[in-house]
């Protein structure tokens, strides 16, 4: 703890001991497409408050099994803003200036209560209306990737530091599936690709577009000599 270098705000860390049998939920795979809600709570003794001040962030985590692997080059900092009300109170003396806390809100509370208030109408409350439609063709399946299809070219994706725990779990279970059987590339890798390959998974990815699984030996002896020989440098 202490203040940070440029002197505008003051750092707090926190450690826990992960063996801690309250946190058994913490060390437990989650099934897919669920998750497990965490609370952080820091309580902040400020001058002229008798009580501490007890700031609570929630989130959500996912567990994966150890033999999980993520190659994270940056980390996505949160911003909160919290909005604090006091009132001043009498204090024992007529210079001591006291406050009593009102209420205490983040700005993601203030948020999802505006949203809520902004909500249509149920259906069921709504006023009928009359329209008059017309038959519409039933929406074709989507097709199957042809093998004719356009090439993807290299270096065509967006590429991010950054990615959602949702796509990081589709990529994750499109690879599994890929792994054992490396002859045949998954249906859905096209469409995947389509989006941008996150960096996390570039290096996996690309070996296995480029068959390294097959040649792979010749392909790190070509390598090894290829690092040694004379790189010539042409100015034009």
């Amino acid at each position: 703890m202490g203040n940070s270098a440029d002197g505008k705000s003051y750092l707090i860390s926190g450690n826990w001991n992960p063996s801690d049998p309250q946190f058994v939920v913490l060390n437990t795979e989650t099934p897919k497409n669920t998750r497990v809600f965490m609370t952080i709570a820091i309580d902040l003794v400020i001058t002229g408050i008798q009580e501490p001040v007890r700031f609570v962030v929630e989130t959500k985590a996912q567990i994966y099994p150890a033999s999980e692997r993520f190659w994270y080059f940056s980390k996505k900092t949160f911003h909160e803003q919290y909005n604090l009300r006091l009132k001043q109170i009498e204090g024992s003396s007529p210079n001591e200036k006291l406050y009593e806390v009102l209420s205490l809100e983040s700005q993601s509370e203030i948020d999802r209560k505006k949203a809520s208030m902004n909500l249509p109408l149920s259906p069921a409350r709504s006023p009928p209306a009359v329209t008059q439609t017309s038959p519409t063709p039933a929406t074709p399946a989507i097709e199957e990737e042809d093998e004719n299809d356009e090439p993807l070219l290299s270096g065509s994706g967006d590429v991010s530091k950054e990615c959602e725990g949702d796509i990081l779990e589709t990529w994750g279970d499109m690879l599994a599936k890929w792994r054992q059987n490396l002859s045949t590339r998954p249906k859905q890798l096209h469409q995947l690709c389509r989006k941008g390959v996150p960096e996390a998974l570039r290096g996996e990815v690309w070996q296995l577009l480029a068959g390294c699984h097959e040649n792979g030996t010749q392909m790190m002896e070509n390598y090894r000599v290829l690092i040694t020989k004379v790189h010539l440098t042409l100015l034009f």
